[in-house]
């Protein structure tokens, strides 16, 4: 039997989408043909750790990479995903980092089997029937590896009234550079979602989420309202952050919301409509977005994005900060400036941005809504903001 291992490492590796390594598997159809009895060993060692049993005569596989392959978990969810997002291994997939249910039960993590053994378990046993699954360790490991070929991995937080789609186009343009990028959608901002349990809270505790699953310090982004989201969440998770970047955000002073920065005849007609709401929400304002948000921008344009934006939580608005642990941080900021932003007064985000300390400045062509208009202008500015060019 570990002579099939020994050669199997000579072979090289042969991962299977979920990141098993098939070529160790004394179920992969070249260790059975050379070990007729490998999969009567299996099965009792199957069972043993992992508390199934297949019949010896069951198993034989080819590997999920193989054309036309016989596999034994005919049922995989995972093999058809990532098949269909063109992944080789899901290392490569956008939402590895996100909980991905399809691969969830499929995480093999050997500290936390071993927990649940009542005996030690012998290194030829964990060779010849966990080490082959242990993948957590092992896709982690390929994704840390991609990252540093392809470049800088951006997240990407939105602001008010908006999802991750509105980033669809930035990250488009900042794959096509060399990077990764991701962009969650806050609490609430899904649909379906019920609005009215949402608090200020939840928006921080969903960034802090995102980011420690970073398997390396990644570039976070925020566009408008999530300046101070960012504020909020940072000090929290500094040691995943390469660096910050705020995109016509809002920047606060300590012990201070929103709405203290904004005309009080806004504020207070937010407040009203919100209180009158079924959710304590704020419907989208179609005249301000028209108006503020995309002044510059065709009406084409301008109906295509208020289509999908969605009441905001008036909990965003209305909560003050405590931005003394951020004063404190050392992480690199940065700022990118849409200059045709008619949101605020002139001068008011570059104002606000002073609060930040040093910071790098790049001012860009655009709208407040320039990450959905013209992403490619965006992407550029956030490369440049990290002190990299698009190629």
């Amino acid at each position: 039997m570990n002579e099939i291992l020994a050669r199997s490492g000579h072979r090289g590796e042969t991962l299977a989408r979920c990141g098993y390594r098939c070529d160790l598997c004394l179920a992969y159809r070249p260790n059975v043909e050379a070990d007729p009895s490998a999969p009567q060993v299996l099965s009792d060692g199957w069972h043993k750790y992992f508390g199934f049993r297949i019949r010896a005569e069951k198993i034989v596989c080819d590997g999920c990479l193989s054309e036309s392959p016989q596999t034994l978990d005919v049922g995989c969810p995972v093999r058809p995903c990532a098949t269909e997002r063109g992944c080789v291994t899901c290392a490569e997939c956008p939402e590895y980092d996100c909980g991905c249910e399809k691969l969830a039960g499929r995480l093999v993590v050997y500290e936390t089997l071993a927990a649940t053994i009542p005996h030690p378990i012998p290194e030829e046993d964990r060779t010849r029937f966990i080490a082959p699954y242990e993948n957590k360790d092992r896709l982690d490991g390929l994704q840390r590896r991609r990252r540093q070929t392809m470049g800088k991995h951006f997240v990407l937080i939105h602001g008010a009234w908006h999802g991750g789609w509105c980033w669809d186009g930035v990250i488009a343009e900042l794959e096509k550079a060399g990077h990764t990028a991701e962009a969650p959608t806050m609490p609430g901002h899904a649909p379906g979602d019920d609005r009215s349990k949402v608090g200020f809270d939840d928006y921080v505790q969903a960034i802090v989420d995102v980011m420690q699953r970073q398997p390396e310090p990644a570039v976070l982004v925020g566009h408008s309202s999530a300046g101070f989201l960012l504020q909020s969440a940072a000090p929290k998770v500094a040691d995943r952050i390469a660096q910050l970047v705020f995109l016509n955000a809002f920047v606060l002073p300590n012990d201070t919301c929103q709405f203290d920065l904004v005309p009080p005849e806004a504020s207070e007609g937010m407040t009203a409509a919100a209180k009158a709401s079924p959710d304590s929400s704020v419907p989208v304002v179609e005249d301000f977005v028209r108006g503020a948000l995309m002044a510059t921008e065709p009406v084409e344009q301008q109906n295509a994005l208020l289509e999908r934006l969605v009441p905001q939580p008036l909990a965003l608005f209305t909560t003050r900060i405590d931005e003394t642990a951020f004063q404190g941080l050392s992480v690199p900021k940065a700022v990118v400036f849409c200059r045709e932003d008619a949101s605020l007064p002139p001068g008011a985000f570059v104002g606000m941005a002073q609060g930040l300390g040093e910071h790098r400045f790049i001012e860009i062509e655009g709208s407040h809504e320039a990450l959905y208009t013209c992403p490619a202008v965006v992407a550029e500015g956030l490369l440049e903001a990290v002190g990299l060019q698009a190629h």
